[in-house]
């Protein structure tokens, strides 16, 4: 008889632990990032490879915050003399997401050797379908430049208030890859001109800590900007 009771506490207690594995399994599948939508919180390192273009990709996550970093390398013609330099560009940038995870608040910098831009805003996120979702976002901020430019009426600024809107549309694939293409646009107010951007790209998970992809950045022809296309390939490894 005592062996039957102690039979059956192991048995029960082995279904306990079955369910419970059961459980946890399910609550990390549910707990899994993907890695491309742009409120996803997680640490990770990597490298960014375009024409004659290297930057290091550095993010640490923690809660509900996104800490961005960064550097690149690239030789650009200075707008003063035409010549080409070594030009390092860079990007700092802190994400905060609500507890609903559908809104996310930032102010980033971005620059490089001859002009730097701040910028505050925000972003909304809204799940279409499970693999589609969408995140409107606009900023505000103020762009500096080390030359003045010169507009084609003669006139000319340095310093200038700065408008982006934006819309991040995001495919995520069950096994972690995504699709994604965000096109925007920004407003300079000294110029009166809008910059027209598009961005699209991928990613693709070749382990589970392991990512490479590629971008198509876009950016439209103005008077105060050139007509540019950059393919870069990225490698990430995260944390």
């Amino acid at each position: 008889m005592k062996l039957n009771t102690v039979s059956t506490k192991l048995i029960a207690l082995g279904l306990f632990a079955t369910a419970a594995t059961a459980v946890n399994a399910a609550e990390q599948k549910e707990e899994q990032v993907n890695y491309g939508s742009p409120t996803a919180i997680y640490t990770s390192g990597g490298v960014s490879l375009a024409d004659g273009h290297v930057q290091g990709n550095f993010n640490i996550g923690a809660g509900q915050h996104m800490f961005f970093a960064d550097v690149g390398h690239k030789k650009t013609a200075n707008p003063a003399t035409g010549k080409s330099e070594h030009n390092i560009d860079y990007r700092a940038r802190y994400f905060f997401l609500t507890e609903s995870g559908k809104a996310g608040l930032s102010i980033e910098s971005l620059g490089d050797n001859f002009s730097n831009t701040t910028m505050a805003g925000g972003l909304l996120a809204f799940n279409l379908t499970d693999a589609i979702s969408i995140y409107p976002m606009a900023y505000v901020g103020k762009q500096t430049n080390k030359y003045a430019v010169t507009l084609e009426d003669g006139t000319s600024f340095k310093d200038s208030n700065v408008a982006n809107v934006g819309l991040y549309a995001m495919y995520a694939f069950e096994a972690g890859h995504w699709l994604y293409a965000n096109p925007r646009a920004m407003y300079v107010q000294e110029a009166k001109e809008t910059v027209p951007q598009l961005e699209a790209g991928l990613g693709y998970m070749v382990r589970d800590n392991m990512s490479v992809g590629l971008r198509v950045t876009t950016v439209g022809a103005t008077k105060i900007s050139q007509k540019d296309t950059a393919v870069a390939a990225q490698f990430s490894v995260y944390f």
